[in-house]
């Protein structure tokens, strides 16, 4: 099962692509969008013999404020805010005797400073403050939570282990792309520091192997590199705006390139609401050397990308993002044989500015503040899935499970839709998955243990 895992544990890299809480009150407030109208008609002109003014065109127009917005990123250094980003995965194989699937989940609670503003760049500091990771694939399953560790960390769970209380740094550029990362290979060998010393060698090759220093600040391509460009933040944007975020090169553990087009579709006094859509194209393949396990190659077929952003006009920080992407993929064996994998990732990112940029929030380990005070709210635990009050747009926010394979004998019950992951140390019973009944014999074995 090493492929299962190893798909499976790449895009949940520990980046740094949320849940609602039991208690709500733990985040913002998020009201409807108030779209404004403005309907200038000559039956606005007066009911004498003055013949009807004509009417000003959109582009003459001065834009009101419900009408238009600037989402320049306001952040200063000083600022400090939590960010949790949560990450679900199901991955399914059909092979000749059935199908045979696996999930992933794995959150993360973070406090994001801004360290330093040179010009136009920030240096941004990021601390993992606590870690929820949980999988079942073949049968087995694995939970972790940071909060309350079990007396034997799992295998899969001992880097995670490690990155509670720890962090590193990085510099954002005026594209909102990531220029460079700091303090990185300090950050990997404390990540491993508690692992045996017979055993942190290979600990540490496999956490190399799914994360990188482009996939470890990941969080900022489905976040803060939702924004537009410098020249079309610096202008008010109205309704119907689009714009392009550069394209992302991912390596590892799967290359591809990812292509995003960002639409603005409503706007309130206070926040900007964004639609997503993109393309998956294939990248390289994996080559001899960088191959997941001997005797196979993968590659990627394709796939697409949907989603949406709430932007905070205050401070031009995305405080809601989801992101669904749908991916089909073939395996080949040495052999010749071709199986087909589909893979469906929802990434949610939350981040809870403070409402004085100037004034740092408390974090600490199992507390979320408020975006309207610094009181410290419970963590929210990840086992409602419905997410806070948003804009209405339309958009369906789970679109992978529109193009997913139905329930097949042999499946995990629910497995085609991404919400149906983990919920560690709290489930609901009658949507959890449940595990493979008699789960067919993967070919080849060696490939998913």
């Amino acid at each position: 099962m090493v492929l299962l895992t190893i798909l499976l544990a790449g895009a949940t890299a520990v980046g740094c692509n949320g849940t609602a809480t039991d208690s709500e009150e733990a985040f913002p407030s998020i009201p409807p969008a108030a779209t404004s109208n403005s309907n200038t008609t000559e039956a606005d002109s007066t009911a004498d013999a003055t013949p009807p003014q004509p009417v000003p065109s959109a582009d003459a127009r001065q834009p009101s404020p419900q009408e238009s917005a600037d989402l320049t990123l306001k952040l200063k250094t000083g600022d400090r805010f939590p960010l949790m980003k949560t990450v679900r995965q199901h991955i399914t194989q059909f092979l000749p005797g059935g199908q045979a699937s696996g999930w992933s989940e794995l959150e993360l609670l973070m406090a994001i400073t801004v360290a330093e503003q040179v010009e136009d760049r920030r240096r941004f500091e990021v601390r993992y403050q606590r870690i929820r990771y949980a999988h079942e694939i073949g049968g087995e399953r694995v939970e972790y939570d940071s909060t309350h560790p079990p007396e034997v960390i799992p295998p899969a769970a001992q880097v995670y282990h490690g990155m509670v209380d720890n962090g590193f740094s990085f510099w954002l550029g005026p594209d909102h792309r990531v220029l460079s990362v700091e303090g990185f290979d300090e950050f990997l060998r404390r990540c491993v520091a508690h692992v045996p010393e017979r055993e942190r060698h290979a600990v540490l090759t496999a956490f190399e192997r799914i994360t990188s220093e482009e996939t470890i600040a990941n969080f900022v391509d489905d976040s803060v590199g939702l924004l537009p460009a410098p020249e079309d933040a610096g202008r008010p944007l109205t309704i119907g705006a689009q714009w392009s975020p550069p394209g992302r090169q991912i390596v590892r553990p799967v290359p591809m390139y990812i292509r995003t087009n960002c639409r603005l579709v409503d706007i309130s006094p206070r926040f900007a609401q964004v639609v997503i859509s993109g393309t998956i194209s294939p990248g390289t393949t994996y080559g001899p050397s960088t191959q997941p396990a001997a005797g196979l190659q993968l590659f990627i077929q394709g796939g697409e990308l949907t989603g949406k952003c709430t932007i905070d006009l205050q401070t031009g920080l995305p405080i809601h993002s989801q992101i669904d992407r749908l991916l089909e993929m073939w395996v080949q064996l040495d052999d010749g044989t071709r199986i087909r994998q589909q893979k469906t990732t929802s990434t949610i990112i939350r981040s809870f500015p403070a409402q004085s940029g100037s004034t740092p929030m408390t974090v600490r380990s199992g507390h979320t503040p408020s975006t309207s005070n610094n009181t410290p709210q419970a963590f929210p635990p990840v086992a409602n899935r419905q997410s806070p009050a948003e804009p209405p747009t339309g958009h369906d926010s789970h679109p992978a499970r529109r193009d997913a394979p139905s329930h097949q004998p042999g499946q995990i019950a629910g497995s085609h839709t991404p919400e149906a992951a983990v919920t560690p140390g709290a489930r609901d019973s009658a949507n959890a998955p449940r595990p493979i009944d008699r789960p067919p014999r993967l070919v080849p074995p060696q490939t998913l243990q």
